[in-house]
C-alpha cells in the first residue's frame, strides 16, 4: 500500500520502505519518524527539485514481509533452474527486458520533470510536458505490473 497518512500507515503496516526521490528505496526500521529525518537531511536540491515538480510520487510504502536491515532492496534473482525447459528461459529474458525499458522509463520522467521546472513559466509547454510526463508514467506502471506478473509466475 501506499499512503501519506503516517498514523494509517503505523496503524496498519509492520514493514515500511520510503522512496526517497533518488531512484532508491530504503527500508524504515524506525518508520515514518525516520522518513521525516531522510527527507530534512537530503540535499538542498534534490528537494527543491520534488517540491518544485507538479507530480509527486507517495513518499512512504508499506509492504508486509519480514523485516530487513537498512539497506538498499536488491532486485530479486529470477530462479537459474528451468522449470519447464525453454519457457523460463524466455520468461527470464522478458523480465530483463522489462527492466532494461522501466530503467529508461525513469530516466524519460526524470528528464520530463527537469524540463517542467526549466518551462515552468510556459504555459502551453507545461501543458505539453505534463501530457507526456503522465503518459511515460502510465507505460511505467504498465511495464511494473507485468514484470510483478512474470516474477510471481517464476517463483
Amino acid at each position: 500500500m501506499v499512503s501519506h497518512d503516517r498514523y494509517f500507515l503505523e496503524r496498519t503496516t509492520d514493514t515500511l520502505y520510503a522512496l526517497l526521490g533518488d531512484n532508491t528505496v530504503r527500508y524504515l526500521t524506525k518508520g515514518v519518524e525516520e522518513y521525516l529525518k531522510l527527507r530534512k537531511k537530503a540535499p538542498a536540491r534534490k528537494q527543491q527539485v520534488v517540491a518544485a515538480a507538479p507530480v509527486v510520487a507517495a513518499p512512504v510504502v508499506a509492504v508486509p514481509t519480514p523485516a530487513r536491515p537498512s539497506a538498499p532492496i536488491p532486485k530479486p534473482n529470477p530462479p537459474v533452474a528451468a522449470t519447464n525447459g525453454g519457457g523460463t528461459r524466455a520468461a527470464q529474458k522478458e523480465l530483463a527486458k522489462l527492466e532494461r525499458r522501466t530503467a529508461k522509463l525513469n530516466l524519460d520522467e526524470q528528464r520530463l520533470h527537469d524540463e517542467l521546472i526549466a518551462a515552468s513559466t510556459d504555459h502551453e509547454r507545461v501543458q505539453t510536458l505534463s501530457a507526456d510526463l503522465r503518459a511515460v508514467e502510465s507505460e511505467r506502471t504498465t511495464l511494473e505490473e507485468q514484470w510483478l506478473e512474470l516474477a510471481a509466475t517464476l517463483e
